[in-house]
């Protein structure tokens, strides 16, 4: 499935401004910074799968900066891709599964002059702003959210790591699925693309970036398990271009079959 999952999106990634050519350490050479282009990702637990990853992906040769070296410099990721598991870690992750896999795997390959990196820090449970009262498994739904707002964490750790890596990467763009967590309550599903776009303005601001491009999955097959009101969030998300300058909707070309549930993938 993972070779399937959002392919399309290296095409329209590319759309993002790309830094000044300022030289970086990377496995021993210099590389322009603009050539280091890293993506942020977002979103609840199906951003992370929790799954293994399956032999193929260990077996392709990235050229995904990889964050071991830190603050030395950067080294060129190993196989499987480093995960960073400390939550001080500037590239702290926790899985490579998920979209994030073959996003990788089909920007390497689509660009062979550049490096592609990626930061992430979903979460499983996340919201965008609501302070979900149904949170289970010991979630703190305050914090557990990323908006800008008191006591919400996940858009600071996102955007702290991106400001320190900065100076040293291109910033491409942020990636998200979201909306799961919505959808299990009408006023929430209702304003959802509301409050993305909040998000997202916020994220620009605070990175000096105003035309950074966000990109969010629309959702996949239909499934009543996904919350009562999933069919809301997905036309909120759909209409997301429309509100936001240089965001885009994403196809992620999924079946049933490809789940290991109603939202995990199978890998």
């Amino acid at each position: 499935m993972k070779n399937r999952v959002w392919a399309m999106i290296c095409v329209v990634l590319w759309a993002g401004g790309l830094g000044t050519a300022q030289a970086v350490q990377l496995g021993g050479s210099e590389v322009a910074k603009d050539r280091i282009v890293t993506y942020l990702f977002i979103g609840h637990s199906n951003v992370l799968s929790d799954v293994a990853t399956e032999p193929i992906d260990r077996a392709w040769n990235y050229r995904v900066p990889d964050c071991t070296g830190k603050p030395e410099g950067w080294e060129p990721a190993q196989n499987p891709l480093h995960q960073a598991l400390d939550p001080t870690d500037v590239c702290y992750t926790l899985w490579f599964s998920g979209p994030g896999e073959p996003f990788l795997k089909k920007m390497t390959a689509a660009y062979p002059g550049y490096h592609i990196g990626m930061l992430q820090n979903p979460r499983q449970q996340a919201t965008v702003c609501w302070i979900n009262p149904n949170a289970s498994g010991g979630i703190d739904p305050v914090a557990n959210r990323y908006c800008k707002q008191p006591g919400s964490i996940r858009y600071g750790e996102i955007i702290n790591r991106a400001m320190a890596l900065k100076s040293e990467v291109t910033l491409g763009g942020v990636v998200a699925m979201l909306g799961y967590m919505e959808a299990r309550d009408a006023t929430q599903a209702g304003k959802f693309a509301a409050d993305v776009v909040q998000m997202v303005t916020d994220m620009r601001s605070d990175l000096g970036m105003p035309d950074l491009p966000f990109f969010i999955g629309q959702g996949e097959f239909e499934g009543s398990t996904k919350g009562e009101y999933w069919a809301t969030v997905r036309a909120q998300i759909l209409s997301i271009p429309s509100l936001l300058p240089y965001s885009a909707v994403v196809d992620p070309n999924i079946i049933a079959s490809d789940y290991v549930d109603n939202h995990h993938y199978n890998d």
